[in-house]
């Protein structure tokens, strides 16, 4: 399955050189990577592109309505420190078989503590400085506390709690894991395997 992104605006669009790039003759899985009010001005041109689904990112329930029954995939931030799919959205994909797919289960490097002294060189965090509003607040803060209070009673590191936490959540279709390394892959299935559902609960309160 190959799926890429468009950022807005949405109402000229041209895939053709990422058709190319990628050398196919069309794209199964098309998100716009944000929300944009061209998205409701441009049905009649995703309609014309060679694409079999699509998909919309970072969207708010309101706006998954908007879009339409065009639209049958989701992909939202979601992991222990910060979370953009909501019960209400959940429960309306779930009712209009809509999948859902979460990405960045570790949030960014923010839930394995690395971040704790300061920024850390050559990270997402410090390449893209915008992105440190998404995890420096007091909200994610008290969730990386209380992570890192759970793996230290249970012997398990963060970064197993985290991406189990991520993996067990109930309503998602899939997670997006980002693998350097087939070490980082190994990680993720160890986690899948994980069967602690109290510890789970725990890190959810």
């Amino acid at each position: 399955t190959v799926a890429t992104k468009i950022l807005p605006p949405y109402d000229r669009i041209d895939i053709t050189p990422s058709l190319k790039r990628l050398g196919v003759d069309q794209i199964d899985l098309l998100y716009l990577h944000q929300w944009h009010d061209t998205a409701l001005q441009a049905a009649a041109a995703l309609e014309k592109l060679p694409v079999k689904r699509f998909g919309a990112s970072n969207v708010t329930l309101d706006q998954l309505r908007a879009l339409g029954p065009r639209f049958r995939v989701i992909q939202n931030n979601h992991n222990l420190a910060v979370r953009d799919v909501s019960e209400a959205l959940r429960d309306y994909c779930a009712a209009n078989d809509i999948a859902i797919v979460t990405y960045s289960p570790l949030g960014a490097g923010f839930l394995t503590g690395k971040h704790q002294n300061g920024v850390q060189a050559g990270s997402r965090f410090e390449i893209v400085p915008g992105h440190q509003n998404v995890y420096f607040h007091e909200a994610a803060y008290r969730r990386l506390a209380r992570l890192e209070a759970v793996a230290k009673r249970t012997g398990h590191s963060q970064t197993h709690l985290a991406l189990a936490w991520a993996l067990h959540q109930p309503g998602i279709d899939t997670v997006l894991v980002g693998g350097r390394t087939p070490a980082h892959l190994d990680q993720a299935f160890a986690a899948l395997e994980f069967d602690e559902h109290p510890v789970l609960t725990e890190l959810t309160a």
